[in-house]
């Protein structure tokens, strides 16, 4: 109910938390998701700041028995930052998030897509060796290609688009590449 809530009535959502807060309650959730109002919410202007000082207090309410990691904490921490165009800080809350969980490869992909913007082609080249590891599906090893053809290694990107037609020769783009 509270997840269709947030789509249809963000005010709901941020008077349940408000709620819940109220009764001294501890949850890293409830601060989370007020955090995460106060970013995303598109019907009010956002307030990164207070979105950081909520994320922060859900960070601070974490023990062994929460649901919530550190790592994906950080990981909508990033998402906050850039939401407001702070990549230096967006860039790390994706890295303190890796560190939490070194497989969080949603943290990766965002890192890579900041190293791209940033034209730092051989550290995202060292995360997309990573997340093809976790996960060697197309999307990740078409990034591989990418970044092979951006850092000047056509033989590699070669290697790479091979392996992609012969694995799914049903997929254009990998003719395209």
């Amino acid at each position: 109910a509270l997840n269709d809530s947030l789509r249809t009535n963000p005010d709901y959502v941020l008077h349940w938390c408000d709620e819940e807060i109220s009764k001294g309650i501890k949850d890293p959730d409830v601060y989370l998701l007020k955090g995460m109002y106060y970013a995303f919410n598109k019907l009010d202007k956002p307030n990164y700041e207070l979105a950081i000082k909520y994320n922060e207090k859900a960070l601070r309410y974490i023990t062994k028995k929460s649901r919530l990691s550190k790592a994906s904490v950080y990981y909508i921490r990033g998402l906050i930052y850039l939401e407001g165009w702070d990549y230096k800080n967006a860039l790390s809350s994706f890295s303190k998030s890796i560190r939490y969980d070194s497989n969080f490869i949603d943290s990766y992909k965002k890192r890579i897509e900041l190293y791209f913007k940033n034209e730092q082609y051989d550290l995202a080249e060292k995360d997309i060796i990573k997340i093809v590891a976790l996960e060697p599906c197309y999307e990740n090893l078409s990034l591989q290609a990418k970044c092979n053809l951006e850092l000047g290694n056509l033989d590699k990107s070669r290697e790479v688009i091979e392996l992609i037609k012969s694995e799914r020769p049903d997929i254009a783009d990998a003719y395209l590449l």
